[in-house]
């Protein structure tokens, strides 16, 4: 499988460097042309490079990223076949991760309630490696939301936004905490709004 990537590619490239050689040969150009530069492919005028930190994706990661939390859990459920034919102990224990952000200096976090719920230990940890124990506060379900709150102050900040002027096209930014990864950044648009 390997080997035929590889062959793939060189004959892609390969191609390409022969329909480049073909045309830097014609002596009008590309067919139809009137003369130029056989080598230019296109008429559009080139582009300013990006300045290195001036992405804006970068710069809303630099903002905001210091106030997503990863939250780990712990569950202890009860194991119904526990101590029966030596299967186990009777309360086990579900580990969790999920992720936050902190919206309050002094230690509210933002989660959805399904990385909470049910939990009996809950661990936030900050991106430059602190780590607090956190207490839910409340949760609902059917919006899949929770509140936090770990004992800290002077924490990084997340500025929540205005959902009623997101607009269809507008840029996206998700920064989280899949599988323990801590600040990974993902970009998308908003597709439409008020869908249910």
């Amino acid at each position: 499988l390997r080997v035929r990537r590889h062959a793939a590619v060189l004959a892609s490239v390969l191609g390409i460097s022969l329909g480049l050689s073909a045309l830097s040969g014609c002596r009008n150009g590309l067919p139809g042309g009137r003369g130029g530069d056989p080598a230019r492919v296109s008429d559009a005028l080139p582009s300013a490079p990006l300045q290195p930190g001036n992405n804006f994706i970068v710069n809303a990661v630099a903002k905001v990223g210091p106030a997503v939390v990863r939250i780990d859990t712990v569950r202890r459920v009860i194991n119904p076949l526990g101590g029966l034919f030596g299967s186990g102990p009777s309360i086990q224990q579900q580990q969790g991760q999920g992720s936050g952000f902190i919206t309050r200096s002094d230690g509210v976090i933002l989660t959805n309630a399904h990385v909470v719920e049910g939990a009996s230990d809950v661990d936030v940890t900050l991106p430059d490696g602190r780590s607090y124990s956190g207490k839910v506060l409340g949760s609902d379900a059917v919006t899949d939301v929770a509140v936090v709150k770990v004992a800290a102050s002077g924490l990084p900040v997340a500025p929540l936004g205005d959902s009623s002027k997101v607009r269809p096209g507008e840029w996206a930014i998700a920064i989280g905490n899949p599988l323990g990864l801590d600040n990974t950044v993902t970009a998308g648009i908003i597709s439409a709004v008020q869908r249910t």
